[in-house]
């Protein structure tokens, strides 16, 4: 990028605020500077000074009365006696309460910056720190300036270079003067600075002097303690001490990855790159023999091209899905972490997991299969959609818009005849299929048969799962089935819910215990049932 290019964009990039609370846009007209007293809005009538614009002209009003006459472009909104201000020629300066000029309208740039500090620019001139009164704190003669959260400011021109630290709006603490040919921002608000001197870079924090010495055609990038750079044509990494950790012998490396590991291309004929991987100190993972390596979105495995077909390989360089795809993505898993509250009581909260399962597609009728990366094929790629229902199975899959169930050992137990299929982790023998008139079935996973010859409009959670017993639901009455999937009460009910408080039942039967309560109304009135475990109802009050 050009020096007059990044002056354009520099001086973009810090015009400062425009008029911002309480302002009166007007729908006709640009203002030319002269003073204008259009009407004052009611809802500015607050019996304190208000910021109001209209027709391009911005001044001061407190009720009927204006302070300041609408003669600017732009005016800080919070009225007070330093005041910045922008003429319609685009010339900064600042005013009083009074409108009186405190600092004359000469900068082309003016932005205040931390402890009250105005950055100010001149054409012709360059940039420099003033402090409220005009003071010149740091003189008006450099081509750039950069700004940084913790109070740094750097100016810079070339051959001269000046890092301070805000103290206060009259003091500043000069850091580092230096005499670079460049210098340029480093990474975020990190504060790290490129530098050139003859005609190499290298890298400086700014109150440390040089990390890098100044020997590479160009730094690229900082992570962290590594940075990429390039010397005689060929790309490498060093540390922040100048120690190389990757060689300087590729043509390319891409920035760091989350594993710490950089993907770099080499290229033996122009126009023809061969990419592979090292880790950060400089050891290979993959030799540059692939069309691209990309890091999996989820998981530290990386997806390798050869020859148009794809791969997978692990972190460690070993093969996990050989060179026979047209694709390969990210299959997720369903995976439970026990969580633990602060009063020591537990849950098992559901979250997806990755880096186990992948989906593979065939490079001709791209249709997809399923993959595990210790235990190999499960699926071969010959379906619409592939999904693991649990992490060891079973898994469904999808032709012609519907879904069958596949066994863990990848045996197909359904036909393809179902909208959804999930498997509760509650009951991890049972699966839930719904069908495509939203009838829903109770499969079991062990050779995906109905767990009963019926259907259901819903199946629910009773409110606990200790006793894993729950509900289903046909023309919204309910009925209670135990963990098995076996129904063993009529659907009859108008609701079926966990036992809120201990029941006692006389003459409940040995070895019997209640599992749910039912509420029942009807013409003749409404019930309260206990039900027991093997489906017995008993009348009760609840307290």
């Amino acid at each position: 990028m050009s020096k007059s290019i990044r002056y354009t964009l520099f001086l973009l990039f810090f015009l400062p605020f425009a008029a911002m609370a309480q302002i009166e846009v007007a729908t006709e007209g640009v203002g030319t500077g002269a003073p204008a007293k259009p009407v004052i809005p009611a809802r500015l009538k607050t019996g304190k000074p208000q910021l109001f614009c209209s027709q391009g002209n911005c001044g001061y009003v407190l009720n009927d009365s204006f302070l300041i006459p609408l003669q600017y472009m732009e005016l800080e909104p919070e009225y007070s006696d330093f005041m910045v201000a922008r003429l319609h020629s685009k010339k900064y300066g600042v005013i009083n309460k009074q409108g009186e000029t405190v600092l004359p309208f000469d900068y082309l740039v003016m932005k205040r910056v931390a402890a009250g500090t105005l950055l100010v620019g001149i054409k012709g001139q360059g940039y420099g720190l003033l402090n409220p009164q005009g003071k010149v704190l740091i003189p008006l003669e450099y081509q750039y300036e950069q700004h940084y959260i913790d109070s740094v400011m750097v100016f810079h021109s070339p051959g001269k270079q000046k890092i301070i630290k805000l103290i206060d709006a009259d003091q500043v603490q000069v850091i580092m003067e230096g005499t670079f040919e460049e210098i340029e921002k480093g990474p975020d608000n990190r504060p790290f600075f490129f530098v050139k001197e003859n005609g190499r870079w290298g890298v400086m924090h700014y109150n440390k002097r040089l990390l890098v010495p100044c020997l590479y055609d160009k730094i690229h990038h900082i992570e962290e303690n590594q940075v990429i750079a390039e010397k005689d044509g060929k790309w490498g990494v060093v540390n922040l001490q100048g120690k190389v950790l990757v060689p300087f012998e590729y043509r390319r490396i891409n920035p760091r990855l989350r594993n710490g590991y950089y993907v770099n291309g080499k290229s033996p004929l122009p126009g023809q790159w061969r990419w592979g991987m090292v880790d950060s100190l400089g050891q290979t993972i993959l030799p540059n023999e692939y069309q691209t390596v990309s890091l999996s979105n989820n998981c530290d495995m990386f997806e390798i091209l050869k020859g148009g077909k794809t791969g997978l390989v692990d972190a460690t360089g070993k093969m996990r899905i050989p060179l026979q795809f047209g694709e390969i993505y990210e299959a997720k898993h369903p995976e439970y972490k026990v969580e633990t509250s602060k009063d020591g009581a537990t849950k098992s909260v559901y979250q997806d997991g990755y880096g186990l399962y992948f989906k593979t597609q065939d490079t001709a009728s791209v249709k997809l299969g399923l993959w595990h990366v210790d235990k190999g094929e499960i699926l071969k790629p010959l379906y619409e959609s592939v999904e693991v229902l649990q992490v060891n199975g079973p898994y469904a899959a999808t032709q012609n818009g519907k879904k069958a169930l596949f066994s863990s050992e990848a045996k197909q137990l359904t036909g393809f005849e179902y909208n959804f299929l999930n498997v509760d982790r509650y009951r991890p023998n049972l699966v839930k299929a719904a069908l495509p008139d939203r009838k829903h079935q109770l499969l079991r996973l062990s050779d995906g048969q109905p767990v009963e010859a019926e259907f259901y409009d819903e199946i629910l959670q009773i409110g606990n799962t200790d006793g894993l017993y729950f509900i289903t639901k046909k023309d919204r009455l309910a009925a209670l089935h135990q963990p098995d999937g076996r129904r063993i009460t009529p659907h009859k009910y108008s609701t079926i819910h966990y036992c809120i408080e201990p029941v006692t039942i006389d003459g409940l039967p040995k070895g019997r215990i209640i599992v749910a309560c039912a509420y029942l109304s009807n013409d003749t009135g409404a019930f309260f049932w206990a039900i027991d475990d093997a489906g017995a109802e008993y009348i009760y009050k609840p307290k």
